[in-house]
């Protein structure tokens, strides 16, 4: 039998490389309890879980709240 599923949990790096981030700010996010790292013996993996809930809220934290969703945040309007 065959799983093709994504893992649940990745390493540091796979981590980093997925957030486009190096493997010391993956930590930092951790340790500020933006992502969930999980010691398993003298490893640490990181929830991809986690992951996708941290892309999520930097998505929701870069898009004013009356900016509709596929508008330019940070772009200034024409009349700035």
């Amino acid at each position: 039998m065959t799983h093709t599923a994504a893992p649940l949990l990745l390493t540091t790096t796979e981590a980093a490389r997925l957030l486009g981030l190096g493997r010391s700010s993956v930590y930092k996010l951790a340790a500020d309890g933006r992502l969930s790292l999980v010691k398993i013996g003298k490893s640490s993996r990181v929830t991809r879980d986690s992951v996708e809930s941290l892309v999520a809220e930097l998505i929701a934290e870069g898009r004013p709240q009356d900016e509709s969703p596929g508008g330019e945040p940070g772009l200034p309007s024409k009349d700035e």
